[in-house]
């Protein structure tokens, strides 16, 4: 069997939570290895695809999100001189593979970005959240993107409902104008 160090692997329309294990081929002189490296492609555009287990034969996609997803993954084994981080050779990785956040994304958090835009008058109301998720435990930071006034704003997670799959509650210290715009980026 001759050497592999790299290999893109595609998921087709796997559907929000869902979970495929993917065979790769990854080897050195036929020996069989556990990917080092993998990153999906920005096809999966809100980073909700996780790799959470990786073998020497197989590598265990989920899909964070509630819509299907179709994207490609990159995985990696690197060569001894990739794994030269200074005075030793690095043998094994931890974690493994090493999965980077991308930019805007990352496939082991589900970091996504979205911007409202105030209708006006609003102090405590619900955002719809682009991107729906599987679980309410995320996290929220909100950032004045161009306002008349500049306000507080918080997004409580204190009672039932604040947060859902679907949609979370912002309250301002001020009412918006319309207009106003405030991001979000949701963990």
């Amino acid at each position: 069997m001759a050497t592999r160090l790299k290999q893109i692997l595609t998921v087709t329309a796997l559907a929000g939570g869902a979970t495929v294990v993917l065979a790769h081929a990854l080897n050195w002189n036929g020996r069989a290895v556990v990917p080092d490296y993998a990153e999906p492609s920005i096809a999966d555009t809100y980073g909700d695809l996780a790799i959470t287990a990786a073998t020497t034969t197989t590598v265990t996609v989920e899909n964070m999100g509630l819509a299907a997803v179709t994207a490609t993954i990159l995985i990696e084994s690197w060569h001894t001189i990739e794994r030269d981080f200074g005075a030793a050779q690095t043998v094994a990785l931890t974690p493994q593979p090493f999965v980077p956040a991308r930019a805007g994304a990352s496939s082991t958090s589900g970091v996504t970005a979205q911007r409202y835009t105030a209708a006006g008058g609003e102090t405590d109301f619900m955002v719809t959240l682009t991107n729906p998720k599987l679980v309410d435990t995320y996290k929220i930071t909100a950032t004045c993107a161009g306002v008349s006034m500049i306000v507080g704003v918080d997004c409580p997670d204190l009672l039932a409902g604040d947060r859902t799959t679907t949609q979370f509650r912002v309250i301002t210290s001020a009412p918006l104008t319309a207009g106003d715009q405030i991001d979000f980026v949701i963990v």
